[in-house]
Formats: C-alpha cells, structure tokens, sequence
C-alpha cells in the first residue's frame, strides 16, 4: 500500500495528521528535528490564517516563523532513533497562544502499530502534554515567533516583524509555568537550560570544546539563514566528539536514546561563521540511569551566544 499523509482540523487549534516515516526524517537528529518543524509551519499556517511559507510583514519583506525553543520529549521504549522506514504516525499537532503574537506548537507523535486502534480524536492538553504524557508517545514542542531582516540584510540583525492577518486570538492559551519562556531567560542569563536537577550533578567528563565551521552544504537554509534543525546537527557533532572522549563506541552512538532534547535559540548568524561548542556531561545524583549533557553553541570570533541546548540519554551500556 502506498504511503499516505492527509491533515484535518478537529478542534480549534488542532490538526490530526496521518504520517509515514520516509528517508527524508529518519536517522541523524536533525532530519527528525526539521520534518516536525515543517508541521509547525504546516499547522500554523492551518489554523492562523496565513502562509508562513509565503509570508511578508507590513513592508513587503518576507518574514519567518522563527524557532526559539524547541524541545523533544520521549522514553527509551520510544524515540525518534527507533522510527524505521515505512512506520505510521498518528500526529495531534496543537497549537497555544503564547504571549503576544508568539505560539506553541506541540506535537504528539503515536507510532502507530499495524491494525492498532488510533488514540482519542481530540485536542491536546496541557495537563497530559506537562503531566501525564503518554510512554508510546513522542512529544515535541515548537515555540516560535516572527521575525525579518533588519535593514543592513544581516543575519545577526533580525528583528521582530509579524505578517499582516496572523490571527492568534482564538487558540487555546498556555499558562505561564507552562511557557518555555522561563528556559529562554535562563539559557540567556545562565548559558545553560533551565533545570532544577542542576544543583546536585555528578561530572563524568571534563569540560570539553569543539571548533567548526558553519558547513555552506548543509547548515543554511533557503533563506540565506543558518537552519534552525543544523543547531541540532552542531550538538550532535559535538556530543560525538564527547562519546568518543568517553571511549564508547560509534556504534553506541548510533543507538543512543536521547529521551529530553531541549534547544534554546538566541541568535541566527552569517554563513562564514566558525562555531564553537562547550560542553560537560553529568550523571544526576542518585540516579546512574540518565546522563546530562549541557551544550553551549557560540560564535568563536567573539563568544557571542547562539544557542545552549540540554539533552538527557539513557545511559548506553558499556562499551564491549
């Protein structure tokens, strides 16, 4: 049977999808990372009442939907490195008002098994989304806002502009404890993710850099910009140089379970950048299942900050 993709309305706010797992979003982090952003796009484009492919602000200049937080909730049993080719998704994507002219997408990924029954047809809430979600479940939200070129057409001068018609007044709004408004101060203040299981970590590595380039190939968009899902891309490079300080092996890599990827977007930057991650894993205290790993992302010319990301593993077992 052919793959299939077909999206409906079912709640104000709320788009059920039916997806297959295709090449283009299995395997390497990021692929995952930017298949779901699309259906941010796809989704709010559905229920706001505007192209966010094609939209333009007050001035006739194209304005995008920026990521500012995106973070992937899952467990060992289900993560995005276990989707395989062909696999079905059940997707409820819902989206909150978020503060003003900002929302929250958050998508609830059910890999579907063969002649199972779907789950509910209904909205999202945040009680199940922040509370009770679902082990079988992948959870991933979006918080996004919109942005332009400043007049001097560089990168690291974007500023807010939102197109004419976005309408936000109607979806369902996000409490603040639930807003990752708090993560994004912290991440600024702090250089690091806001966690409360911060003060207590055990390091098992030390402090550790790693240099690269923004790669013209792979980490800039359509738009000249550098793709919010190559963030993910620089953290993982990064994270491997980690494993293999660590002496596990590639083949570990490859079967990681990163059951809390959060990734907090500060800046954008021009494409001649060299990058330059920090990072540290730790092991929470009294709890050797899990790994923390903090990762910095900042422009090597002048440590100006770019991103700060936190990714919680299931710890891998011992390399053999």
């Amino acid at each position: 049977m052919p793959y299939a993709t077909h999206a409906r309305r079912i709640a104000p706010g709320t788009v059920r999808r039916a997806e297959t797992v295709q090449p283009g979003m299995s395997g390497p982090n990021a692929l995952f990372v930017g298949r779901v952003g699309d259906w941010t796009w796809e989704t709010v484009s559905e229920v706001c009442d505007v192209d966010a492919f094609r939209a333009r602000d007050a001035g006739g200049r194209p304005s995008y939907l920026a990521f500012t937080y995106y973070r992937v909730m899952a467990t060992p049993g289900t993560h995005p490195g276990l989707l395989q080719f062909g696999d079905r998704l059940d997707v409820v994507s819902q989206v909150f008002g978020a503060g003003g002219q900002s929302v929250l997408t958050v998508h609830r990924i059910h890999p579907a098994s063969p002649g199972g029954r779907p789950l509910d047809d209904g909205p999202l809430t945040p009680e199940e989304i922040y509370e009770r979600r679902r082990p079988d479940c992948i959870y991933v939200e979006n918080f996004n806002s919109w942005i332009s070129r400043g007049d001097s057409g560089a990168n690291t001068e974007l500023v807010r502009s939102c197109p004419p018609g976005f309408a936000f007044r109607h979806l369902p709004k996000l409490s603040a404890r639930h807003s990752p408004r708090t993560a994004l101060r912290a991440a600024r203040r702090l250089r690091r993710v806001g966690d409360p299981e911060a003060e207590g970590r055990i390091p098992i590595s030390p402090p550790l850099t790693h240099l690269q380039p923004v790669d013209l190939t792979r980490d800039v968009n359509g738009a000249g910009l550098l793709y919010f899902a190559s963030y993910f891309s620089v953290a993982d490079a990064a994270l491997l140089g980690l494993w293999r300080h660590l002496g596990r092996s590639d083949r570990q890599f490859l079967h990681r379970a990163v059951t809390d990827a959060r990734m907090c977007f500060v800046a954008n930057t021009d494409p001649e950048t060299v990058l330059r991650t920090r990072l540290q894993a730790w092991s929470p205290a009294g709890d050797r299942r899990d790994e923390l790993v903090d990762i910095v992302i900042e422009d090597a010319r002048d440590a100006r900050l770019l991103a700060v990301c936190s990714l919680r593993l299931a710890t891998p077992p011992r390399a053999t």
